[in-house]
């Protein structure tokens, strides 16, 4: 998982495959931009946040590594799975670096009367955002319901920022769930 099935076409694995088959079953409300220009910018945005060496990735290498240091292996499975083993240091750069992207993106747009990360309206790079930002700061339980042991990986991976994940993505985070999520939103 996440592996997206559809009738006898090939299983979709890579979140990309994934963002355009669900443009293909669901157009509308789109969540991909028409523009070209704001189409590659909502790509990078979400490799940044999903792809190798992204956000997800090197937040799991953080967590991965205090674990081994606490000696607890009991996601040890899931991390090889989805993770590599990123030097703490590399992963901490990559994490600051693109929380840092994502807020000049946010203040930009917002300087531009805009509310989301891209355009002009809700793209996938926001509910990537969302999703992820949990790894950092869980959602309050009544945008999200997770078990508890997932809302204590925030203090681990947040152990490892300086400064610590701006307020401004944690606020767009929980207004696109308010706003376009049924809540609370199910792990």
């Amino acid at each position: 998982a996440p592996v997206a099935m559809l009738d006898d076409e090939r299983p979709r694995a890579l979140w990309s495959e994934i963002v355009v088959l669900a443009e293909q079953l669901a157009p509308e409300p789109p969540l991909v931009p028409a523009m070209p220009e704001e189409r590659a910018l909502m790509f990078g945005l979400c490799h940044e946040l999903c792809g190798d060496d992204g956000l997800g990735w090197n937040a799991r290498a953080l967590i991965a590594a205090a674990n081994r240091a606490a000696g607890n292996d009991a996601f040890e499975s899931m991390y090889r799975k989805y993770s590599s083993p990123s030097p703490v240091e590399h992963a901490r750069r990559r994490v600051a670096d693109i929380l840092g992207l994502l807020d000049r993106q946010l203040a930009a747009q917002t300087a531009r009367g805009r509310d989301y990360l891209v355009g002009d309206r809700l793209s996938a790079a926001d509910l990537y955002w969302a999703g992820f930002s949990n790894l950092f700061v869980a959602m309050a339980p009544d945008l999200c319901a997770m078990p508890d042991f997932y809302r204590a990986l925030g203090a681990i991976t947040c152990g490892h920022l300086s400064p610590p994940v701006p307020s401004r993505l944690l606020d767009h985070r929980d207004r696109v769930v308010r706003d376009h999520l049924d809540t609370p939103v199910a792990f």
